[in-house]
């Protein structure tokens, strides 16, 4: 799991950004006034991207089926229902527990000095109070699914809508790649 924000920029900025950035990451601000403004953009995004895309539906409903009993059955973006119940605290304490330049990866590419950029992010990122760092170990990911045997049966569902040409989508239980 992973939250990434991708930024291209002209090499001039370099600099600014890293600030802003690490400014984002020290100083969150988050009321319910900016929250509800936020949920408003995700709620029209799952509608832009889900509810009007008859093979996305069907991918989050199969999701739903393969991933049954786990984080990974629900969408990213969320259900309505969720987006609803969301409020700035439950925001405020996920925030806290999981972002941390501990926790963070910056990968920057392009045309740039690398000693004077690795000042910058000593600089910005440097003076953020350090959090208990959250512990992730290989081979977390690979007991998500388990044994491919974990679907008894095989399921069908179906989306019966007006669209111009039918699709199949298949889903197979497997492994993980990190799984050992």
């Amino acid at each position: 799991e992973a939250t990434v924000y991708y930024e291209l920029i002209p090499p001039s900025l370099l600099e600014k950004v890293i600030e802003m950035e690490s400014d984002r990451l020290a100083h969150l601000r988050l009321n319910e006034q900016e929250l509800s403004a936020e949920n408003k953009v995700v709620f029209q995004e799952r509608q832009l991207r889900l509810e009007s895309d008859i093979s996305a539906q069907a991918f989050e409903k199969m999701t739903e089926v393969l991933f049954d009993g786990h984080a990974y059955a629900r969408p990213v973006i969320g259900y309505p229902e969720d987006l609803k119940k969301l409020n700035s605290k439950q925001c405020r304490e996920f925030f806290d527990k999981y972002y941390s330049p501990e926790n963070a990866l910056l990968v920057i590419a392009g045309n740039f000095n690398i000693s004077q950029t690795m000042g910058w992010i000593q600089k910005f990122y440097g003076k953020i109070k350090s959090k208990s760092a959250v512990s992730f170990q290989k081979g977390t990911y690979g007991s998500v699914v388990g044994a491919p045997s974990r679907l008894k049966k095989t399921h069908l569902f179906d989306l019966n809508k007006d669209v111009v040409s039918e699709s199949a989508i298949i889903g197979y239980q497997i492994p993980s790649m990190y799984h050992e």
